[in-house]
């Protein structure tokens, strides 16, 4: 049996569209169809309806995802212990939010080219909604970000939790009258985008009347945000870590006036295929990594949340 075609309508039944199950494998629609065809004449069955818009499963496709899925695994199992780690090869999708860019991921990327120097690792940096999205979709194997999504072929865990910290330059001596949030009036703000959790937390704290008068320029560039704050145009909310080295040199200052914004909560999330164990693995390193991260930079800035 041709463990190709098995995998073709193993990611055909998770994904209920040919057209993913072609971009995922680099394939045509084509050469998806010809092998679902031909594993069904194999076995002498039909697998997907083809009535059906969604591709759904026949009652014997249905029993033979189970099966497929354990010896694809089998497989990758065999393949990855007769072979070293040094000799893997593939390529390995991975989706960061600019705040994962500016804190983990240089240590990532070092510790994973030394562990798999043959696997290629393609990063990708965006909005946290929209790498779950591409996550769900299989467009990427693996994500650092605030939202994970769910899919029954996902696995998700909480990775970091980051302090937050609201900070602006000296230069604007706003401090005496910023009591409360209440006292922001005129203060421009500088945010993270709207539709992000660090933006609709903020949005939360206030009425809808009220927010419409706060002055907001948001950014989904986490550098932007940090120059626009440290050139004097408007308070910020960031991880504390990500502006240590402004604050030590008094670039930026904190506003202690204002209450304690919560952590920014960081989740690590991936596909979990069974033609590859690599991105479980993967995914072990990253927290073992996280876990160094947070004793270098101190648990009052970066901690790793219990997992329940």
């Amino acid at each position: 049996m041709n463990l190709r075609f098995l995998e073709t309508f193993v990611w055909a039944a998770r994904l209920h569209s040919f057209a993913l199950v072609a971009d995922q494998l680099h394939i045509s629609q084509a050469a998806v169809s010809a092998r679902i065809g031909a594993l069904e004449e194999e076995l002498g069955v039909k697998l997907f309806q083809r009535d059906s818009k969604a591709n759904a499963l026949t009652e014997h496709g249905e029993r033979a995802l189970l099966p497929a899925e354990r010896l694809l695994r089998y497989a990758a199992e065999f393949n990855e212990k007769v072979n070293d780690k040094g000799n893997l090869r593939g390529t390995i999708r991975i989706g960061v939010s600019d705040t994962i860019a500016f804190t983990l991921l240089p240590r990532i990327i070092k510790h994973l080219r030394a562990a798999y120097p043959r696997v290629s690792f393609e990063l990708h940096a965006g909005q946290s909604v929209d790498l779950a999205r591409d996550l769900a979709d299989s467009k990427l194997h693996l994500i650092l970000t605030m939202a994970t999504g769910s899919s029954g072929h996902i696995v998700s865990r909480p990775l970091l939790n980051l302090a937050a910290s609201w900070v602006m330059s000296p230069s604007l001596n706003l401090e005496p009258t910023l009591a409360s949030l209440d006292k922001l009036g005129d203060v421009p703000v500088i945010s993270y985008p709207k539709g992000s959790l660090p933006y609709e937390t903020f949005r939360g704290y206030f009425s809808p009347k009220a927010f419409s008068q706060i002055k907001i320029c948001w950014s989904n560039s986490l550098a932007t945000i940090v120059r626009l704050a440290r050139d004097g145009l408007g308070i910020a909310i960031v991880p504390e870590a990500v502006v240590s080295r402004e604050l030590a040199t008094g670039e930026l200052m904190r506003i202690a006036s204002l209450p304690r914004f919560p952590p920014f909560e960081f989740h690590l999330a991936y596909v979990d295929t069974t033609d590859s164990k690599l991105p479980g693995e993967i995914a072990e390193l990253i927290a073992t990594l996280t876990a160094e991260f947070c004793c270098d930079v101190g648990d009052e800035l970066a901690w790793v949340p219990t997992r329940e």
